[in-house]
């Protein structure tokens, strides 16, 4: 990509880790949180747009992980929040796209469903039966032990 990612200090050009497609067009997110709609024409990728915010968790920390997860035809945004140590998540935070204006809604209720992210493997995905409602389950570090973030209550537990 060629583009300078806006929310660079260094002015870097853009590099985006995590993608998805939502509305016949692609939304990828960058390394410094930007969110850019790119579409295809003629084989040709174009950033046709990019926020004018940055995606990042609303508290400090001292380390972050974000997920992309597609639900219902949405783009939910996951933040994994270490605060205190690297090693333990001490907080979650959902957002909702909001589609076309590029803007992130922090989210209490995912109606019902269940996320899962998992950090070890790197993936996510959705299921609409057999799990608590309105949770996101999770892995942390290295370890292969299930935690789970409740929205309702923000609390998190050993699953």
């Amino acid at each position: 990509c060629n583009t300078i990612d806006p929310f660079d200090a260094k002015k870097k050009r853009m590099q985006f880790t995590s993608i998805a497609k939502l509305q016949g067009v692609v939304v990828a997110l960058s390394l410094q949180g930007a969110l850019a709609v790119i579409q295809e024409t003629d084989s040709c990728l174009t950033i046709k747009a990019i926020s004018s915010s940055r995606a990042v968790p609303s508290v400090s920390s001292r380390f972050f992980k974000e997920y992309f997860v597609q639900l219902n035809g949405e783009i939910f945004l996951v933040f994994l929040i270490n605060q205190k140590t690297t090693s333990v998540v001490d907080k979650v935070e959902v957002s909702r796209l909001c589609f076309p204006d590029l803007k992130w809604i922090k989210v209490e209720k995912i109606q019902g469903k269940t996320l899962f992210v998992d950090q070890c493997r790197n993936r996510v995905s959705s299921i609409e039966t057999g799990y608590r409602g309105n949770c996101i389950y999770f892995t942390q570090g290295s370890e292969n032990k299930w935690w789970i973030y409740d929205l309702g209550s923000a609390c998190i537990s050993p699953a």
